[in-house]
Parts: C-alpha cells; sequence; structure tokens
C-alpha cells in the first residue's frame, strides 16, 4: 500500500460566487414548489422545524429537526419522480465511514445517500420517535451507513459556527471517493441559517452569503441539485457493494474490477488510481483516471506513444479521453477527463532487502531515463511513488507515471532541454556506478 497524498484545503482555496449557477435554477424547481404551497399541513411542519431549529440551543434537537427537515423535503421531491430514488440525509454521531482507504478519520455530521422512498419514509419515522424521546445524545439510528463510494455529499452542522477549513476538507475528501461524480454539494448548517459549497473538478466555489433556513427555494435547490449529481454520474465507473472500495471501470468496452490506492485533488490536477484485474482475460491492471487542464499541450497519452515499447516503463493498454468537458464560468478553466489503463507492476522501492539493492535499481533508473530523454521525453516527476521494483523479484525499475512529462523544445540559451537533459542524465549514472562499485 503507498502513502496517500491528500491536500487538505483551506477555506481560502474557494472561491465566492454571487449566484449559485451551479444548482438548479429557481423556475427548474418551481414544480416543488408549488406542490409544497398547496399541501399545508407539510408546509406547516417545515415552518415549525425551522423555529426549532433557530430557537433551540440543544445541539441534538436541532440535530433531529435539520435532519427531519431535509429528509421531508426530499420525501416531496420524490414522490414527483418516476424513478422511485430518494436523497437521504443520514445522522451520523462521531462515526468514520466505511471505505476509508485513505484513513483520514473524516467524519461528517450528516451524510446523503440514495435510498428508496420506502427506506426514507422509514428513516423519517425513525428521527421522529427519536425525538420524542428527547436523547441527551444523537441517536445511532438502525439505518445502514453508506461506505465512502456511495456518499453523496457531506454536511457538517453546529448550534453556533461552523469550522470553514472542516467542510472544506470533506468536499475534498468526498470527491476523491466519488470519482464517478463531476462535482460535489456540501452543506453547512447553523443556528441562523446554512451555507453552500460546491467543488468540480475546475474550481472551487462558495455561495456567497447565507440562507435563512426557512428559505425552501433555496433548500429545494440544493437537494434538487444532489439528484442531479448522481444522474449526471460517469457512466463509465461505477461503486461495487461488494467491498468498502470497489469499482468496475468499462474503458473501450473491456471491464475492470480495481480497488483505489491513492488519489489527489489539486487545484493542478485531479488524479484517482487504483489497481485490480482486467476481467476479459483475468489480467493485472492499474487504472487511471484523471482531469487534465486543456491548457497543456501535451498527455500521457502522446508521451507513451512517444517512448514506444521502452524497457522500464509499464506498458500502455489503453488512453481514452472522454468528450465531456468541464468549464468554469466565462471559460478560465477547462478540464477534459481521461483514463489511462497500464500493466499492473509490483513492489514499492521500500521494497529493497539492501543498500546495493538500491542503488542498483537507481542505476537502471538513471539508464531508462537517459533513454526518455534520448526519445525527447521529460518526466519531471522521478519520485519515492512513481519507480516500482519489477513482479518477478528481480531488481527491475518501472516508472509508474508519465502524468508530468512533457517533449523537449529548445531554450532560449540555444542548447536543447534535451542535451541538458542527457548531459546531466549521463553524470548521474556515472555518480550511481560509481557509488554502486564502491568508488565513492
Amino acid at each position: 500500500m503507498h502513502p496517500l497524498i491528500l491536500r487538505n484545503l483551506s477555506p481560502s482555496s474557494y472561491r465566492e460566487v454571487n449566484q449559485l449557477d451551479w444548482l438548479p435554477s429557481a423556475e427548474a424547481i418551481q414544480p416543488f414548489f408549488a406542490t409544497l404551497n398547496e399541501d399545508t399541513a407539510l408546509l406547516g411542519n417545515l415552518k415549525n422545524l425551522t423555529q426549532i431549529i433557530q430557537n433551540s440551543t440543544k445541539g441534538t434537537l436541532s440535530y433531529l429537526s435539520t435532519a427531519l427537515l431535509l429528509n421531508k423535503l426530499s420525501l416531496h421531491i420524490s414522490t414527483q419522480r418516476a424513478d422511485g430514488r430518494s436523497v437521504a440525509f443520514l445522522l451520523n454521531p462521531n462515526n468514520p465511514l466505511p471505505g476509508d482507504f485513505l484513513n483520514t478519520r473524516a467524519q461528517p455530521d450528516m451524510i446523503s445517500r440514495l435510498f428508496t422512498s420506502d427506506e426514507l419514509e422509514g428513516y423519517i419515522e425513525q428521527l421522529m420517535n427519536a425525538r420524542q424521546a428527547k436523547p441527551k445524545r444523537i441517536p445511532k439510528l438502525g439505518t445502514l451507513r453508506p461506505a465512502w463510494g456511495e456518499t453523496l455529499a457531506p454536511l457538517e452542522l453546529k448550534t453556533r459556527e461552523y469550522r470553514k477549513d472542516k467542510i472544506c476538507n470533506y468536499l475534498d475528501i468526498n470527491k476523491i471517493y466519488r470519482v464517478d461524480l463531476s462535482y460535489i454539494l456540501g452543506f453547512a448548517g447553523r443556528q441562523s441559517g446554512f451555507d453552500l459549497f460546491t467543488l468540480s473538478p475546475s474550481i472551487m466555489q462558495r455561495s456567497k452569503g447565507s440562507y435563512p433556513w426557512n428559505d425552501f427555494v433555496t433548500l429545494l435547490r440544493y437537494i434538487v441539485g444532489l439528484y442531479k449529481c448522481y444522474e449526471t454520474r460517469d457512466p463509465n465507473i461505477e461503486f461495487l457493494p461488494i467491498a468498502s472500495q470497489a469499482w468496475m471501470c468499462k474503458i473501450d468496452d473491456r471491464n475492470h474490477l480495481v480497488f483505489p490506492f491513492i488519489a489527489t485533488h489539486g487545484p493542478g490536477r485531479s488524479t484517482w488510481v487504483a489497481t485490480g484485474f482486467d476481467l476479459e482475460d483475468n489480467t493485472s491492471v492499474i487504472v487511471k483516471v484523471s482531469w487534465v487542464d486543456m491548457t497543456v499541450p501535451e498527455d500521457e497519452g502522446k508521451m507513451y506513444t512517444l517512448l514506444g515499447e521502452l524497457p522500464g516503463l509499464m506498458h500502455l493498454r489503453k488512453f481514452w479521453k472522454a468528450t465531456n468537458v468541464d468549464t468554469v464560468k466565462g471559460g478560465v478553466i477547462e478540464r477534459r477527463k481521461c483514463y489511462l489503463v497500464t500493466d499492473s507492476i509490483g513492489l514499492p522501492l521500500s521494497k529493497c532487502r539492501s543498500v546495493s539493492e538500491f542503488l542498483s535499481v537507481m542505476d537502471q533508473l538513471c539508464q531508462v531515463i537517459d533513454e526518455m530523454h534520448n526519445r525527447g521525453v521529460f518526466h519531471r516527476d522521478i519520485s519515492w511513488y512513481n519507480v516500482m521494483l519489477d513482479k518477478t523479484g528481480t531488481i527491475s525499475s518501472s516508472i509508474l507515471s508519465a502524468g508530468t512529462a512533457v517533449s523537449s523544445t529548445a531554450t532560449a540559451s540555444g542548447l536543447s532541454t534535451q542535451e541538458k537533459a542527457r548531459d546531466e542524465s549521463k553524470e548521474s549514472m556515472e555518480f550511481i556506478s560509481d557509488l554502486h562499485a564502491g568508488k565513492s
């Protein structure tokens, strides 16, 4: 298992926007709002819940009332939909979610997932019974909690003020787990109102200002937006409930059963890497899903084409660019989703059994890098995570990723980058060879 690279977002990483353009419009949810106004009993109950939330000084009562408010609005929406699915908002009292391969131990106060309408009605009944019992602590209700791969979005609830960095971090973690979702909608509630967030592959946005609890139009827009998150998910990647983190990736009409082991969600590139099997021939593979900035002229597929069948570089099986493009308002940032399938390779460098074997690997690595430079490709990210040992047990280096590689270009000095890199490679090879021979 490789160490995970996870970047915690800070509130300053989020761009504030005046309009919630990423939510369904007020006109789109008008039918749901119209029927809500016609149901005077439900509307009165919801207004009563908002008053309890605003006036309650006890966290338990506020949490239960917030869960009832959101779930009753969701049930109202689902009864007018044809697919029978319902977004449920589940209380999560001090429990890390299953399937935490990142080892984050993240504990959102509430999580949303898909239920059937009957399951949602049953959960609402549990919430109502729990509220009548007036518990001192948030009860652990008898509903199966989802794994991270099933969680639509995290919610943070506090009686007074929530921590912005915590909800931002929850969004970041959720986006890493739900590689099939185009964006994640976050919700942060407190006594005076609620804020909404979104996280997409291109940019992090936070709604400017807060909303009062009785703003049912915005609440409906948020919940309908969660339905939209599910409906617009990537059809090529599907979570399987057979394990806490098992995914079926269909790429080029071939099915791959994979288990993720490393992921990043940074400002420049989002990457999700999983290892598993090609179910067509039962061979080991690595599947990599990335959102790549379209302003970058190079891509991994091009790099592998330039390198060809280079010993020491893992074999490319498939590189595919999706047709969908994620674009920020105004066309500031555009990214395309890319899928990469390669042969699976073996052990990390830590499995070297001696300093001599490690130096032998470094000697081979320098030769691979030198040959890459000869073919006009510069990796730019030769790191502990990107060099592995051959599965056969021989000490043979393999470069795990060409994700940051570029092809050669001339420099202003007149000496090509390729020539400079070749000279540096030669010096490194001589130094490593001397070390390995015991001359230094």
